[in-house]
């Protein structure tokens, strides 16, 4: 079972009138809170955000590398298509977010509770993810090729076509989620499943490692 510190915001939040004229003057930003903010299209390379709160804002297409989150909930967010790559998020809650597309590529992400988002086609490859909750989430597509993931679990998650692909997987469990159509199941070693799931996933482990199995 893993168990998330809730991340720690201040009682009193600045809110941010001009969020774009905000970032374009300070590139590591506290204590401020983003409300139906839209930063569309945003280009920001190591912008930092602590102790924050962004509620219905949109990062939809936005180009955030070595984006560092630390102690921050995004709340109906937009963060379809994001780029994300190299980020190091820290103490982080993504609740009802549309996030589909994301990418979160060669990233470190600790203390991660993401919640109810849609995940389509997130890209998590080469990153390393510890301590991390996924809970209620659609994950059609979602990649996580070569990444290393320890303490994490995937609840009540749909991972259709997912793909773990030389990822290392430790203390990963699967059990509530839909592997049903799992992308290459030969690579969920390290990864707890339950009965139920072995039966679905038993014709695809037999098929790699070569049983013939007749009826």
């Amino acid at each position: 079972m893993v168990k998330l510190t809730k991340p720690h915001i201040p009682t009193a939040l600045q809110d941010v009138a001009n969020p774009r004229q905000l970032i374009a003057q300070d590139s590591d930003i506290t204590g401020m809170r983003f409300e139906s903010a839209d930063l569309h299209s945003l280009n920001a390379r190591a912008l930092t955000i602590r102790e924050s709160i962004l509620e219905k804002t949109s990062l939809m297409e936005s180009t955030l590398e070595k984006f560092d989150l630390s102690h921050v909930v995004l709340k109906n967010c937009e963060l379809i298509a994001t780029n994300c790559d190299e980020a190091s998020w820290r103490s982080v809650h993504l609740l009802d977010c549309r996030a589909s597309g994301l990418v979160v590529t060669s990233a470190q992400c600790e203390e991660i509770l993401i919640e109810n988002c849609k995940l389509d086609l997130a890209n998590f490859r080469f990153s390393k993810l510890k301590n991390v909750i996924f809970k209620n989430c659609k994950m059609h597509g979602a990649d996580f090729y070569h990444a290393s993931l320890q303490n994490v679990v995937f609840d009540d998650c749909d991972l259709k076509d997912v793909e773990f692909g030389q990822a290392t997987l430790k203390n990963v469990d699967l059990t509530t989620a839909d592997i049903s159509q799992l992308a290459g199941v030969q690579n969920l070693k390290g990864a707890a499943i339950s009965t139920t799931q072995l039966m679905q996933i038993a014709p695809g482990l037999a098929v790699n490692l070569g049983i013939i199995v007749n009826n």
